[in-house]
């Protein structure tokens, strides 16, 4: 009977360290994304400015 108690033991912490280990990589999966759609918009922003830098530049010619 305690063997029995300690397999069920096991397998729920099993499924525990399962599910939060899910957990926890779908929280950095969504931090990279973050990370990622934050670069991307900043990249654009910079290549913005810089179009209008140039124009701005052109027009003072």
């Amino acid at each position: 009977m305690l063997k029995a108690f300690e397999h069920k033991i096991n397998d729920v912490v099993e499924q525990r360290d399962r599910v939060l280990t899910t957990q926890l990589q779908n929280a950095l999966e969504e931090r990279r994304l973050e990370i990622a759609a934050a670069t991307e918009e900043k990249k654009m922003v910079e290549i913005l400015e810089m179009n209008a830098f140039k124009r701005r530049s052109f027009l003072t010619l």
